[in-house]
């Protein structure tokens, strides 16, 4: 605009000069002439100066809104002149700007909205830049991760470690997976455009307590039918059997016999420790001191563990007070130990890691695989030759019952955490 104003500038001062300086040359000899042509040129730059003033100021008035709307000031409203031209022109800026104003108003409402949406809702939710690197993530995706988010910000699903993530990493937008990480998470991939270009997000919905409720109802039917029929079947066999036995005179036909009634009270108590995962009661929580209940299994689990040449260490820390159901928790220790000496097998290390939220039980036995930290909690799942399940599957009821996360996942090359994480409301 500055341009065009010096440009018409000079060319009114250079016409007028021009044509006083003829004016001088042609009636220097008239000067009652002279002076009317001067009055004249007077005139036509007084007029010019007007003109100047009308066809700048809407341009004034232009360059002024559109510095207000590169600065995102939309409450700059114009007056009128008393002229058509510009007040015509006023009208259509002030119009354009509270339009403008209402658009911005709406859209920021609207953010916020979504925004507190976002941060409040019960399903994780993380949100990728272009890079498809993590931009944003709310607090639930945070619980459901354990961890700060200055280690998740900027980075790939890859960059994070984080296995959960790294699980995710495959998944592509429209399509949806269940994955277990300690619980069982349904994930799907979306993707929204933003400025014309497609940005992808991620939700994460915790089915744990939907999916344990069903299998537990599944299997719950099955294990009660069938300890009903078998301890009703093993208790007249068995009643046959001891008569029989103390009947028979031939000795090797009634040591055959003892061998199985043997087999039939091995297979009933079978039969009550899988009743036990049913009949599981709810948890009587009283105000427990983790440090020395760890302490207690680590003496109880030594002689076991010199057996198979296993060293047992706790590192305590601050130790840790909860609420929790002392003897439960007890059989929950007692589990994971026993789990971890089957890793190893003979000549290892299992160390208890205390800290306040949380407690780790990690072995340098053998690595699980990532299909076989998938299905760890699976109801009755295990990778021993003769192994039935039973223990994990006792473990994931208690820890549930209780509201504690757990995971078990090889971390490193000869090292697998059993975690288990106390909420903040289960502490002391």
């Amino acid at each position: 605009m500055k341009s065009i104003r010096t440009k018409y500038l000079v060319m009114v001062v250079l016409v007028h000069l021009i044509l006083a300086g003829l004016a001088f040359y042609a009636l220097r000899e008239n000067r009652l002439w002279f002076l009317a042509v001067e009055v004249v040129l007077l005139f036509s730059g007084y007029l010019a100066f007007g003109v100047y003033r009308g066809l700048i100021a809407p341009l004034q008035l232009l360059a002024t809104g559109t510095e207000a709307i590169r600065d995102g000031d939309f409450h700059v409203r114009f007056v009128h002149t008393g002229r058509p031209e510009m007040d015509q022109l006023v009208d259509v800026y002030n119009t354009m700007i509270d339009r403008l104003r209402e658009e911005r108003t709406l859209q920021q409402q609207q953010h916020y909205f979504l925004e507190k949406l976002v941060q409040t809702s019960p399903t994780g939710i993380l949100i990728l830049n272009l890079d498809e690197r993590i931009e944003q993530l709310n607090p639930r995706a945070l619980s459901y991760l354990n961890r700060p988010s200055e280690e998740l910000l900027g980075k790939t699903f890859a960059e994070t470690g984080h296995p959960l993530l790294i699980r995710l990493a495959k998944v592509q937008a429209g399509e949806s997976a269940t994955v277990t990480h300690g619980h069982i998470f349904k994930c799907e991939k979306a993707s929204f455009v933003d400025r014309g270009f497609p940005r992808y997000f991620l939700t994460i919905e915790e089915l744990t307590s939907e999916v344990l409720a069903a299998e537990r109802n599944a299997y719950g039917k099955v294990i009660r039918m069938m300890s009903h029929e078998v301890n009703n079947t093993l208790g007249a066999v068995n009643s046959l059997l001891d008569t029989t036995v103390h009947w028979l005179e031939d000795a090797p036909l009634a040591a055959a016999l003892q061998v199985a009634i043997e087999r039939n009270e091995n297979l009933g108590r079978f039969t009550r420790r899988l009743a036990e995962v049913v009949r599981l009661p709810a948890p009587q929580k009283t105000l427990v001191d983790l440090g020395e209940l760890v302490d207690q299994c680590r003496r109880l689990m030594e002689a076991s563990a010199a057996g198979r040449k296993i060293t047992l260490t706790l590192d305590a820390g601050a130790g840790c007070r909860l609420y929790a159901d002392r003897l439960q928790l007890e059989q929950v220790l007692l589990n994971i130990t026993k789990n971890a000496f089957e890793a190893i097998g003979e000549e290892g290390e299992v160390r208890f890691l205390l800290e306040p939220s949380r407690l780790i039980i990690r072995n340098n036995g053998k690595d699980l695989t990532p299909e076989e930290a998938g299905q760890v909690f699976t109801p009755f799942f295990t990778n021993k030759p003769n192994g039935q399940g039973i223990g994990l599957t006792l473990v994931r009821e208690i820890l549930h019952a209780h509201g504690f996360g757990f995971s078990l996942e090889t971390t490193a090359p000869g090292q697998t955490d059993f975690t288990i994480r106390f909420p903040p409301a289960s502490r002391a």
